[in-house]
């Protein structure tokens, strides 16, 4: 039997997922199951930030 947290519809975890504001929190939601990683991964790149980008790059 699959457990809960896999069978929950992204549409549900998604907003659950919203409430974080700590990047990190999302990578370690991301890390919890497939279907949280689905749903976390966009909210996780949503914001870039080129400077560190750019710095690295130099």
């Amino acid at each position: 039997m699959p457990a809960l947290l896999e069978i929950l519809p992204v549409e549900l975890i998604q907003p659950i997922l919203c409430q974080l504001s700590n990047k990190y929190d999302l990578i370690a939601a991301a890390l919890v199951c497939r279907s949280f990683n689905y749903a976390a991964t966009p909210l996780i790149y949503r914001e870039i930030d080129t400077r560190k980008l750019v710095m690295r790059c130099h």
